[in-house]
């Protein structure tokens, strides 16, 4: 419980820092997983902070497994671990009795998970994040131009409609399949499709000009029924 109330405390916290800085971090990190990185050296430096004594209970032995578990966790999160991941959480059976290897790697399964469901939640509050998604894309694109940096394609489409059929395939192809697995593996988690799949249908209707069609004030959450 420890390892996820913390794995991604400082995700959204640090997620967003002015350009010199990121900067900076790349050359601490060597640009690998930089931001995934600094979140977890930063989440490590809350938890340790001898003024708060979140720790303060833990053996030396416990702390370092926490740290070293907190760490692997939070560095699979990065994007380009996903193709990897999403294979060997596939490709694993898991069980009550399953090994020291394969919690672990159900452990950063769920997270991952987690990391890109936004789509699981309602749809009023999944359509709002998506939305300061792209707004920040924008922001980062126009920021790159400035610089004279390129762009990722994703985050710089061609208009509207496209984004919102990037977002729609973000789901299809990202996101369902790691939740259908997840769904094999727990099966109470099963619901969470329905919304899903709901979620990613009005993003479709988006991205075909019948946003008319969309109700965006929409708080009913579908698993339930």
């Amino acid at each position: 419980r420890v390892l996820f109330c913390t794995g991604k405390v400082y995700y959204d916290l640090a997620a967003r820092r002015d350009e010199k800085e990121r900067d900076d971090l790349a050359i601490v990190y060597n640009d690998k997983s930089v931001l995934e990185n600094h979140h977890a050296s930063m989440t490590w430096r809350l938890l340790t902070d001898a003024s708060l004594g979140l720790l303060s209970s833990l053996s030396q032995e416990d702390k370092q497994y926490l740290r070293n578990m907190m760490i692997e966790l939070i560095l699979s999160t990065d994007m380009s671990h996903h193709v990897d991941l999403l294979t060997e959480f596939k490709n694993t059976q898991f069980s009550q009795f399953m090994s020291e290897q394969h919690k672990v790697l159900f452990m950063k399964s769920l997270l991952h998970s987690a990391d890109v469901g936004n789509a699981v939640r309602h749809f009023k509050a999944a359509n709002a994040l998506s939305r300061k998604i792209q707004s920040e894309f924008g922001e980062q694109v126009a920021r790159e131009k400035e610089l004279g940096l390129p762009s990722a394609p994703y985050m710089n489409p061609a208009n509207e409609q496209v984004a919102w059929n990037l977002e729609a395939n973000f789901i299809d192809y990202v996101c369902l399949p790691l939740w259908i697995r997840l769904a094999e593996v727990i099966p109470s988690v099963r619901p969470c499709l329905k919304q899903i799949e709901h979620t990613r249908d009005n993003f479709r209707l988006f991205a075909e000009g019948k946003g008319s069609e969309v109700d965006e004030t929409e708080e009913r959450w579908l698993g339930l029924g």
